[in-house]
């Protein structure tokens, strides 16, 4: 039911700033542009709370959003961002296989030696 709630809230949000904007009483395209992945920041924090959602693809989905928003604001300079992403996502996989406890469990219970 959160969940219903909170997308029809943020589409509620959307429309009226793209409805304001037709009004020319704000330039919300522009805003949306600019801002557009704290929408994800927002998502991964929102089910990073929620206890039967994935924890490690939130803290990737809050990352990416942390990354692209940090380029669109223009924070580093001119450093290209996206050059960061691959090596990022490599060292946050090489996280995931080794503090994930259920490969190494999978692993260990089909490897059996026999004599």
């Amino acid at each position: 039911m959160k969940g219903k709630f909170f997308w029809g809230i943020a589409l509620i949000l959307i429309g009226i700033g793209f409805l304001m904007e037709q009004f020319y009483a704000i330039s919300f395209s522009q805003v949306f542009k600019m801002y557009w992945p704290s929408i994800l920041i927002l998502i991964g924090i929102i089910n990073f709370l929620d206890r039967k959602s994935s924890r490690f693809g939130n803290i990737v989905l809050i990352l990416i959003g942390v990354v692209l928003q940090v380029d669109k604001l223009n924070l580093l300079g001119g450093i290209n961002i996206f050059k960061l992403i691959w090596p990022i996502v490599l060292i946050l996989l090489g996280l995931k296989i080794i503090f994930s406890k259920d490969i190494f469990m999978e692993f260990n219970s089909h490897f059996h030696w026999k004599k």
